[in-house]
């Protein structure tokens, strides 16, 4: 609790009053005010005093200046409007599809799409026309897919597909021995097929890929050209073979 402004001068006042006592013995007079001589005792009191009066008027003005000013809170004025009476008219019920519609959040932005697995067709698959004296061949082999296949050493020798789709994957293997294989689709030819191993490995489910056919209905005709990958004739019928070991297309339908 702080005292008021003046009280803190009147304590000063006296302060200073009781130290000159204190210092100077008594013996004072100022306008009508007479302080008679003091002794030794009353001296040391009347400093003691004035050093505690002085104490308490000054230092809470020192206190006070140091102290970090308030901070200005913006208190927000309380409304004064009276608040609305309920009415004891009867409010008609609002319909349903009056009502405003609570906005929904956004639904997240859809995934992209992945890539087109497409459908697998085996070599086995009747859809797959084997040209007829083809010399065409099938071996069960657990390496192939499905553990199925067909080959032949006749050139000549041709593989038919019609599918849908803008994409298509011939499956086979490479081996020693293997030839060469022709594409053709849709009467252009594309990049042939290569089904011989150079170091002599054979090496099962090669996959080759091609692609921007186009939508719609397309014919695919692998044919045996009775080249070996090296380029040279073969030497006589049948010393290269080529094979079929599925397809897999865009699953366009």
């Amino acid at each position: 609790m702080s005292l008021p402004s003046d009280i803190h001068a009147l304590l000063i006042i006296l302060g200073a009053v009781f130290v000159l006592i204190g210092l100077l013995g008594g013996g004072l007079e100022v306008s009508a005010l007479k302080i008679p001589p003091a002794t030794r005792q009353a001296r040391v009191l009347a400093a003691a005093m004035g050093i505690v009066f002085l104490m308490v008027g000054i230092l809470p003005a020192l206190i006070r200046r140091d102290a970090p000013a308030p901070r200005n809170l913006v208190v927000a004025p309380e409304s004064t409007s009276e608040r609305p009476r309920a009415s004891s008219t009867p409010v008609a019920p609002v319909s349903p599809s009056r009502l405003s519609a609570s906005p929904r959040p956004a639904p997240p932005p859809a995934a992209p799409h992945a890539e087109d697995a497409g459908l697998a067709i085996d070599d086995a698959d009747p859809v797959v026309r084997y040209s007829a004296g083809g010399g065409w061949k099938t071996d069960p082999d657990y390496h192939l897919l499905n553990s199925t296949q067909h080959y032949t050493s006749n050139p000549g020798s041709t593989a038919t597909l019609d599918f849908r789709g803008d994409w298509i994957e011939v499956a086979f293997y490479r081996e020693r021995g293997g030839a060469i294989m022709s594409v053709n689709i849709d009467g252009t030819l594309r990049a042939p097929i290569d089904c011989g191993s150079p170091s002599g490995e054979t090496r099962y489910q090669q996959v080759q890929r091609f692609t921007r056919i186009g939508p719609g209905a397309h014919r695919m005709v692998l044919t045996h050209t009775g080249t070996p990958p090296d380029g040279r004739p073969a030497r006589s019928f049948g010393d290269y073979t080529v094979n079929v070991d599925g397809f897999r297309v865009a699953s366009e339908h």
